[in-house]
């Protein structure tokens, strides 16, 4: 058995050296090459990418403005959300608001907080939302709805019926932001905002 494995290795290496010595042969029967590349001296020169150089933009840069609810303003307080579970852990609240041309969150805390059976709940957030104010880039009817034990979106805020401020140009961007200010315990996931 032994015998027979070192036949076949021999001859595996016997192709071998013949694959290369006829290699080497072919090799050397090749003529001789007498073309010298020496240096290269032509430079190809790349072209540039069309319309880097030809497109100029010219104006003032434009900023989108970011509607959101505005932190700068003084006496804004944030609703905590735990404090409202305790309160009332089924709340369902809903206010009917209005965002004035000062940005501020206009609504009577009687006839505007939609809340049956959760009146505790439809004060506490009317007390806070009261405080509350947006940045003073559009205006009009805005809904917002509490559901404390929803499962999936707790907070839903409509802002789709509103509408440009007077004196803010129609082709102004204008991003949404954080439209609340809710603390300790909602999650990101939970808010929906139906925007314009």
């Amino acid at each position: 058995m032994k015998k027979i494995h070192l036949l076949v290795s021999g001859a595996i290496c016997l192709g071998f050296l013949f694959v290369i010595f006829y290699y080497l042969y072919a090799m050397s029967r090749l003529p001789v090459d007498d073309g010298d590349l020496g240096e290269i001296k032509e430079i190809i020169i790349l072209p540039e990418r069309p319309g880097t150089l030809s497109l100029v933009l010219t104006g003032p840069i434009i900023k989108p403005l970011i509607f959101a609810i505005d932190l700068s303003m003084p006496n804004i307080h944030s609703l905590d959300w735990s404090a409202l579970a305790d309160v009332d852990i089924t709340a369902d609240v809903k206010i009917r608001a209005s965002v004035g041309s000062d940005g501020s969150l206009v609504f009577d805390p009687v006839s505007d907080v939609i809340c049956p059976g959760h009146t505790k709940a439809g004060e506490m957030i009317s007390r806070v939302l009261q405080t509350w104010s947006y940045k003073p880039f559009k205006v009009g009817p805005i809904m917002i709805r509490f559901n404390v034990g929803a499962i999936g979106k707790k907070l839903t805020i409509d802002i789709s019926k509103l509408v440009l401020k007077e004196g803010i140009e129609s082709d102004t961007p204008i991003k949404v932001g954080k439209l609340h200010f809710v603390d300790n315990g909602l999650k990101r996931s939970e808010v929906k905002i139906i925007s314009w």
